[in-house]
């Protein structure tokens, strides 16, 4: 016996027929796991794996974009929060979006902690929080994928990267693209103004965005 969920979504106990792929449901047709019988479609039988060598990023650094801009998760939240975001203990944990920054590459251009950032790639801009670290690698920028169009106006990574992608995989290359960074100056009411756009509070319904995750 296993819990199950039902057509309307709840969570009953049933019984899982062997072999099935999870997760289940009741009363519906399951299809099989595949291959436990170590059977591939193949002349023989057996897997082939293919070994491929990296071929370099799509989009290297250059003099006018020099650093390298990657994205991915925070252990706290899910995809675009649409499950994580409003609960008040993850927001806590992860209030806001950031860059993190190498010290050097902070240093060469003047960029302190918490200090508003311009992250311009070829496709677009986002502006979000320093975060001076040295857990990232010199060269390199990372910005959390969480926050996007239903939060922010300028806080979508997304917005930066290409849309490169394997050609036998047909995998985008979401997690490389080149990039420069600038300090945001001006007046102290647009720095007040971006930063009372970066609260996060879901402020826009969902049929206004179409805005997803970096995978």
């Amino acid at each position: 016996a296993a819990l199950v969920r039902s057509k309307s979504g709840k969570l009953t106990a049933g019984l899982v027929a062997a072999n099935n792929q999870q997760p289940t449901t009741n009363n519906q047709q399951q299809s099989k796991r595949l291959y436990t019988d170590w059977q591939f479609p193949t002349p023989d039988g057996r897997a082939r794996f293919g070994a491929y060598h990296s071929k370099g990023l799509a989009e290297p650094p250059d003099p006018d974009y020099p650093l390298i801009l990657t994205n991915g998760r925070l252990y706290g939240h899910w995809h675009t929060q649409t499950r994580t975001g409003r609960i008040p203990k993850i927001q806590q944990m992860h209030p806001q979006p950031f860059i993190e920054i190498h010290p050097r590459d902070a240093q060469k251009l003047g960029i302190e902690e918490g200090n508003l950032v311009e992250v311009r790639s070829r496709r677009g801009e986002a502006i979000f929080p320093a975060k001076v670290t040295k857990a990232i690698a010199p060269g390199t920028v990372f910005v959390p994928m969480h926050w996007g169009a239903l939060w922010a106006d300028n806080a979508e990574v997304n917005t930066l990267t290409h849309p490169e992608a394997c050609p036998d995989s047909l995998q985008p290359e979401l997690k490389a693209c080149a990039v420069q960074l600038s300090l945001v100056t001006g007046d102290s009411q647009l720095k007040a103004d971006l930063k009372s756009d970066m609260t996060f509070e879901r402020s826009k319904p969902q049929s206004e965005s179409t805005a997803v995750g970096a995978v």
